[in-house]
C-alpha cells in the first residue's frame, strides 16, 4: 500500500500571486499534475512575465480573489468546502522598512487574521498540513548559525507581526494538534520577482535602467537561495513534514554581501558597480546578518539546494533583459496597499 501522504490530493495556495505562491504553483502543475490546485489572493491573478505558471482554461488550477485580511471568513469557509489535504500559506505583509509606517496593517495580515484563520479551519476534516511560510527576521540580527529552535527575538513591525503569527499556529497545534508546519527561508530570488527586490532591481540598473540605492553601502550579509530550490522544499514540507516542526531552508556556506551580489550583476553585463548604485543611508531595524542552519530538512528529508548563486543571477539578468519594456512598467518602489 502506498503512503497516503505522498497520494493526489488537493492543495489550497494562499497568497498564490506573490513571488514564492505563484511559483510554488508551478512546481506543482509541473511536477504533481494529479494535485487539485486552488490559489488564493487578493488582487487579480498575476500575468506573465510575472506569472511563471501556464494558464488553461479548464486545467488543474482555479483561482479566488479573495482578501485574507479582510474576507478571512470567506477564506475559512473555502477551505471547508473544499476540505483540502493541503494549505500552504504564502499570503503576508512582506516589507521590513515599510512595516514601521503603518505596522497595524502588518499585524492585521500576519497575525490577527492568521489567528482567526486558523481558529475557524482548525477541525477541518483531513488537513494534513498547513505549511505556514514564515520568515528568519523573527530570530533578529544573527551572526552565528541559527538552529530551528532558536528563541524569537524580532526586531522590525514586520518580524513582530510574523512571529506573533507563527506563534498563534503553534499554540492551536500544541493544543489542538493542529498540523502546521513552518518554513523560515533564506533571501529567495529568481524570475519574475517584484521589480523593487535587490537582484531584479540590481539587473534593472545595470542594464541602462535608474541606479540602485545601495542601503548602507550594502554591508548586510545574506544567503541567497533559488525560488524553485524553495518551492521544491515547500512541496516536500507539504507532504512530509513533520507537524509542529520549524524548518530553514537555506545554502551552505558564508552568504554574500549586497555589495557583492550587487558587483557580480554588474560584472555579468560589463558594466562597473560605481555606475550603477548610489550609497543611501541604512534601513531602519536592518538585521546585519542572520545564517541559518537547514540541517532538519536535509536530515530528515534529504532536502538539498541545486541551483548555484552564479546560475540563479545569469537567469534573473536574462529574465530582465528579455522582459525590460514590461517590467519597467511596474514601480521600481514597494507600493504599499493595506
Amino acid at each position: 500500500m502506498g503512503d497516503p501522504a505522498m497520494e493526489p490530493g488537493t492543495t489550497v495556495v494562499l497568497g498564490s500571486n506573490s513571488f514564492s505562491g505563484a511559483w510554488y504553483v508551478e512546481h506543482l502543475l509541473r511536477e504533481e499534475p494529479g494535485e487539485r490546485v486552488v490559489g488564493v489572493s487578493r488582487s487579480p491573478e498575476v500575468a506573465p512575465p510575472f506569472r511563471p505558471y501556464p494558464r488553461e482554461p479548464g486545467g488543474p488550477f482555479e483561482f479566488h480573489q479573495l482578501d485574507l485580511a479582510r474576507e478571512t471568513a470567506r477564506v475559512a469557509e473555502l477551505i471547508g468546502d473544499l476540505r483540502p489535504e493541503r494549505v500552504v500559506n504564502f499570503a503576508a505583509q512582506s516589507m521590513v522598512a515599510e512595516s514601521w509606517l503603518t505596522p497595524l496593517d502588518w499585524f492585521r495580515t500576519n497575525a490577527l487574521a492568521l489567528a482567526e484563520l486558523v481558529h475557524r479551519i482548525h477541525r477541518v476534516p483531513g488537513l494534513r498540513r498547513f505549511v505556514q511560510i514564515s520568515t528568519p527576521e523573527v530570530y533578529g540580527s544573527r551572526t552565528e548559525l541559527t538552529a530551528e529552535s532558536r528563541e524569537l527575538a524580532p526586531s522590525t513591525p514586520y518580524a513582530a507581526s510574523k512571529a506573533a503569527g507563527d506563534l498563534a499556529l503553534h499554540a492551536y497545534a500544541r493544543t489542538h494538534g493542529f498540523p502546521v508546519v513552518t518554513t523560515r527561508a533564506a533571501n529567495v530570488y529568481g524570475p519574475c520577482q517584484q521589480p523593487y527586490r535587490i537582484l531584479p532591481r540590481a539587473a534593472i540598473a545595470a542594464l541602462g535602467g535608474p541606479p540602485l540605492e545601495l542601503q548602507g553601502g550594502g554591508r548586510a550579509r545574506r544567503w541567497f537561495i533559488h525560488i524553485r530550490d524553495v518551492a521544491r522544499a515547500t512541496a516536500l514540507l507539504a507532504r512530509r513534514g513533520r507537524p509542529g516542526e520549524v524548518y530553514h531552508l537555506s545554502t551552505p556556506g558564508d552568504g554574500i554581501t549586497i555589495r557583492e551580489l550587487v558587483e557580480k550583476v554588474c560584472a555579468r553585463v560589463g558594466r562597473a558597480f560605481e555606475d550603477c548604485v548610489r550609497v543611501v543611508d541604512e534601513r531602519v531595524g536592518q538585521d546585519a546578518a542572520y545564517a541559518l542552519c537547514a540541517e532538519r530538512i536535509r536530515r530528515e528529508l534529504g532536502f538539498e539546494p541545486r541551483i548555484p548563486l552564479d546560475e540563479g543571477i545569469a537567469e534573473v539578468v536574462a529574465w530582465v533583459e528579455k522582459e525590460r519594456d514590461e517590467i519597467l512598467r511596474r514601480p521600481l518602489r514597494y507600493e504599499h496597499r493595506a
